[in-house]
């Protein structure tokens, strides 16, 4: 009986790992290769291995004992405890299966694997990240996992899996934001500005795809937090990352103008000219890139007969260059 025990665990760990592997394969393939690297990180198979391993081998080690001892009755006893311990052994490792099941189970789901990824989106792993070489980047980059899931979502139409990758990347990385925002160190002013033009490079291929797939609300998501982070660029007065969010800003609504989201335009033409009333105190070329983008906008919202989005424009343009009067920037 004891032999039974041993090879139907030896059964058993072998379809379990053959399961988890396919799991894992069906997991990259929907989503992403860098899955793969999750699961292997994730300690439950390992430790679901080492106890079957333990409780194999014990069995075999007590069969010994039984060939061995069977010519020596003093020691029954004591190989009744061994025998004993190895059929209490084997419940555990049949036991185990249930929570293992369950928490592979669970980490197959595309919000599992967000939320652990996103874990790893800290300060340390982004700096480490923009530090890398050019082709070295995207194995090491943070967000970069998330923002394949949430490409291979759109191409399945799951905008809720979208959503959610958006929605951590987002919460992540403002926590890294505020930090930096209110640290004194003065090394951390480099860093954020760092941060800030990593996040925005992100952000804004993410939100092209999202519009294309005309998920609007979470394009709208986007703008948003392109626009609270730019203000943050600006109240920092940190030029290059403020300039990075006029841009992100300004090509995504282009991309908007494009699929004719009327009010999605206003919302983007409004959180331009939020961005250059307050630039224009600091920055004269970014607020020369607001008016840019202003009037681009508000061109195309006209040749594509957004009349509200247009007019929105024109206002925007007026007050961003009265503005620019006041402070007497000739080129803006």
């Amino acid at each position: 009986m004891l032999s039974a025990l041993v090879q139907s665990e030896a059964a058993i760990i072998a379809i379990v790992v053959t399961l988890s592997l396919v799991g894992v394969q069906l997991a990259a393939q929907s989503y992403s290769v860098r899955v793969v690297e999750l699961f292997r990180k994730t300690p439950d198979l390992w430790i679901l291995l080492l106890i079957y391993g333990v409780a194999i081998f014990w069995g075999l080690g007590v069969l010994k004992l039984i060939e061995s001892g069977s010519s020596q009755p003093g020691d029954l006893s004591n190989l009744e405890v061994h025998i004993s311990f190895a059929y209490y052994l084997g419940v555990f490792v049949f036991v185990a299966l249930v929570p293992y099941m369950r928490s592979t189970l669970d980490l197959l789901k595309p919000s599992t694997v967000i939320k652990v990824l996103a874990e790893g989106i800290t300060e340390k792993n982004i700096l480490f990240s923009i530090g890398e070489a050019p082709e070295k980047i995207h194995d090491k980059d943070p967000i970069q996992p998330i923002i394949d899931i949430v490409r291979a979502s759109l191409v399945k139409h799951d905008s809720e899996t979208a959503k959610t990758g958006l929605i951590a990347i987002g919460y992540h990385t403002d926590r890294i934001i505020k930090r930096l925002e209110e640290s004194k160190e003065p090394d951390d002013k480099a860093k954020l500005e760092n941060v800030l033009k990593y996040f925005f490079t992100h952000i804004r291929r993410a939100g092209k795809a999202l519009a294309f797939a005309l998920i609007g609300d979470v394009a709208l998501f986007i703008i948003t937090t392109l626009h609270k982070n730019g203000m943050v660029s600006v109240g920092q007065k940190l030029e290059d990352a403020t300039w990075w969010a006029v841009l992100s800003i300004g090509r995504l609504g282009e991309v908007i103008v494009e699929l004719k989201f009327d009010s999605f335009v206003i919302h983007t033409v409004q959180s331009l000219e939020e961005i250059g009333k307050t630039a224009v105190k600091n920055f004269e070329d970014v607020t020369w890139w607001v008016v840019f983008y202003l009037g681009k906008l508000g061109e195309l919202s006209a040749g594509k007969k957004l009349e509200y989005a247009a007019l929105q424009a024109a206002i925007s343009l007026k007050e961003v260059g009265n503005t620019a009067a006041e402070h007497k920037l000739e080129h803006a």
